[in-house]
């Protein structure tokens, strides 16, 4: 960047001079003096920071651990693992869990919708489908690219190509097959609606590189058929099996002609080593079928198999079956399902009896035998997959955990989280958050973090992010957290928005540093879905909170609110509130109607400026508090980007454009001049448009992407440590929690809290 070379060019020419007056004998006062002097004109403002805009930002991943929801797994010939989430793209592990690393350069839909399929001729080719389309690497899942050709183009605001199946040739290992489909336990609401099925089947000739929809089954064009498995004859691969959600098709012609030969859906299909007429199906809430003919006729193996009757919409899936290739007596069951009925079944009499391995009561060493971490336990087993070099060796992946097994599933031990110390964990290098909304900061001791999370509530760190707990105890909601504010002057004060799913919110508050907690209802409405906390810094028993509709008051450190929404339309979301740094009664409201701004301490409200932009983050220059800058989501009123006002509000100017949605914008509190924006996205694009994270070193005259070691390029929230060293917190959606050490560091003093 020009600024860059500018500042750097004038520094040497300082240098040079300083040298002159000191003398070529002593170069180190030297530069020692003109340090001195560049950290004070840094410190002032007088230049922005950018000595140290060379040196390469990366991201460090800080816990504790999770996965969210594992949607596939692949085990290769040599025992490298491989994991596929919803949210978070594809995870290798070398070491059989014990650690793992994001393989995702180049995957632009996160959501794994298959099984990571391993070349067995060449082991550096993969392949793998997701909810927006097909992606091969051959370097082994270090890059990856989309192929469209012949199944079409990716769309934005929509989702076309949902890969339900992929199957390599059992000879030729050129030939692909793949046909669209989706999960049926993460079907519905909005997500399906933004769905475009095909009932085609799509085959590849040239390694993935090209697709033609040759083969059709036949049904209607009004019926949604969706592919859930498919399966090539090993002995006749003229043979094919294609699970759908409207029955089991068969081929006799490799897919010229088809006929249903199971009239119920079916979610997967597995041929016997030894006698590929054998067949077995995982039906869902049917259960187990087999087949000793080709699928002619067929006998249900459901015997001490669980299904339990509900009305709830968590009914019995039994979603996958697996037979070991050594020893083809045993075979297993998953029951995908949140119910009593959920987890792994093992049967050692080819299908006739099963018995439930996984046993979820308690801890290993007590009741059950399923390892736990700090997150609770998930019955809901979405994979299964064996080790083929041993067969008693068996991953599964649930809901947030991925687990092992070394003894054909008598125990099983947790592949997300390391013990550090009795209760407190730390990473094994998976974090599949959902949303991992916010980072609190203890202002005087950056040892205190607090994450707040979605579905996992608040997780805490008193050593700096070594290591978490989770900390609930006492809260009426314990899902979710969308906001932490720690007192900036007594920081064992922490509050928090704490809610049930996307509907009922409220305020807990904490005075023992987030260890036990208090609910806080009094005047507020249990149907408001608050968003944000904001701590008067100057009377610290003031506090607000904004949500949809509208801001609450409390002057009683949370005690009791008052709503204060004169001046605000009825029907507002609130998403971010922030107090002008000099004026004690001015604060602002960023919202989806544009900015707005109180001079009486939130009593009455007025609007900046008559664009209503949505806004969804707000940033202020502590040292020249006219200067706003603000994190645009597009709407039909502006595109996204980062905005600046140089009049506190009253007109604006975008700097950043081109991401559609930033999320977040935050400056370094000492060098204003520096400025971090996040970029997020939704999941119903086959294209995530989240571009991760921005920063400027020259008050956003020119940005720069800065996304080394983000396994995911959907930044949510951008959080800065207020005071030196000013570490740089950032809350991703798919992935975690991530920090770094903003170069600006290296000009403080404060080296508590840095990280090596």
């Amino acid at each position: 960047m020009m600024q860059k070379n500018s500042d750097s060019a004038g520094i040497k020419r300082l240098l040079s001079l300083t040298q002159g007056i000191f003398g070529r004998r002593n170069p180190g006062i030297a530069v020692i003096f003109v340090m001195l002097i560049v950290a004070e004109m840094v410190f002032y403002g007088i230049i922005p920071f950018c000595l140290a805009a060379d040196e390469k930002i990366t991201w460090k991943l800080i816990g504790p651990g999770d996965a969210d929801q594992v949607t596939s797994l692949s085990v290769g010939e040599d025992g490298s693992v491989y994991a596929g989430t919803d949210i978070g793209g594809v995870y290798y592990s070398s070491d059989q869990g014990e650690s793992w690393f994001p393989i995702n350069n180049g995957i632009k839909n996160y959501d794994i919708t298959t099984p990571v399929i391993i070349d067995p001729k060449d082991k550096k080719k993969l392949y793998v489908g997701t909810r927006g389309g097909f992606y091969k690497s051959t370097d082994g899942g270090v890059t990856w690219k989309s192929v469209w050709k012949g199944i079409g183009s990716p769309q934005s605001g929509s989702l076309s190509a949902c890969i339900g199946s992929l199957v390599l040739h059992p000879e030729d290992n050129r030939i692909l097959y793949l046909g669209f489909g989706y999960r049926p336990s993460t079907e519905g609401g909005p997500v399906i609606k933004k769905i475009s099925w095909g009932s085609d089947i799509y085959m590849s000739k040239d390694d993935g590189e090209t697709w033609k929809s040759s083969f059709s089954p036949g049904f209607s064009p009004d019926e949604e058929l969706k592919v859930r498995h498919m399966v090539i004859d090993y002995k006749n691969t003229n043979i094919m099996y294609v699970a759908t959600n409207e029955g089991l098709l068969k081929s006799l012609d490799a897919g010229k002609t088809w006929r249903n030969i199971l009239n119920t859906a079916v979610r997967h299909v597995a041929t016997h080593p030894n006698d590929s007429r054998m067949i077995y199906l995982a039906a869902g809430p049917e259960g187990v079928f087999k087949s000793d003919n080709g699928g002619e006729s067929w006998e249900k193996k459901n015997s001490g198999l669980h299904f339990i009757k509900t009305k709830s919409k968590h009914t019995d899936n039994y979603a996958q079956i697996l037979i070991d290739k050594k020893n083809t007596k045993v075979m297993y069951a998953i029951n995908s399902t949140w119910g009593e009925s959920g987890g792994v079944y093992k049967s050692v009499d080819n299908g006739d009896t099963w018995i439930k391995v996984t046993k979820w009561n308690g801890p290993l060493g007590g009741k059950g035998n399923v390892e736990i971490a700090w997150l609770e336990l998930s019955r809901k087993v979405n994979a299964i997959a064996l080790d083929p070099r041993n067969s008693e060796r068996i991953y599964i992946g649930t809901s947030r955990y991925i687990y092992r097994s070394d003894n054909g599933g008598a125990t099983w031990k947790q592949l997300i989280s390391k013990e550090v110390s009795p209760g407190r964990w730390t990473h094994r290098g998976i974090n599949v958050f959902g949303h991992t909304h916010v980072v609190g900061i203890d202002p005087k001791d950056h040892n205190h973090l607090y994450v707040g999370t979605a579905d996992h509530g608040l997780v805490l760190s008193d050593d700096n992010g070594k290591s978490w707990y989770a900390s609930v105890k006492g809260m009426k909601y314990k899902d979710d957290i969308f906001d932490v504010a720690v007192d900036p002057k007594k920081p064992n004060i922490v509050h928090v928005i704490n809610a049930k799913g996307l509907k009922i919110a409220g305020f807990a508050t904490s005075s023992d540093y987030g260890n036990t907690w208090v609910q806080r209802t009094e005047g507020l409405p249990d149907n408001t879905l608050f968003n944000t906390i904001l701590i008067n810094p100057y009377h610290t028993e003031i506090i607000f909170i904004g949500g949809k509709p509208g801001i609450y008051k409390s002057e009683d450190k949370g005690i009791s609110w008052i709503k204060k929404d004169t001046g605000l339309p009825r029907e507002i979301r609130v998403q971010k509130l922030a107090y002008h740094p000099e004026k004690k009664s001015t604060l602002y409201a960023a919202t989806d109607d544009g900015l707005y701004k109180s001079d009486n301490d939130g009593n009455s409200w007025v609007k900046t400026y008559k664009n209503s932009l949505r806004i969804a983050s707000l940033a202020i220059d502590p040292r020249q508090p006219e200067h706003l800058y603000a994190g645009v989501v597009r709407s039909k009123n502006g595109p996204g980007g980062v905005y600046k006002s140089s009049n506190g509000g009253k007109t604006w100017t975008q700097i950043l454009s081109g991401p559609t949605r930033i999320e977040s914008v935050a400056v370094v509190p000492s060098v204003p001049s520096v400025i971090y924006a996040a970029s997020n996205d939704h999941q119903y694009h086959d294209e995530s448009s989240g571009e991760g994270v921005f920063r400027s070193v020259n008050g956003g005259k020119t940005w720069e992407n800065i996304n080394n070691g983000l396994p995911v390029l959907r930044a949510f929230n951008i959080n800065v440590n207020p005071s030196p060293p000013h570490e740089v917190y950032l809350s991703a959606n798919g992935s975690g929690v991530y920090v770094t050490g903003d170069p600006v560091m290296d000009f403080s003093s404060h080296k508590k809290g840095n990280r090596e």
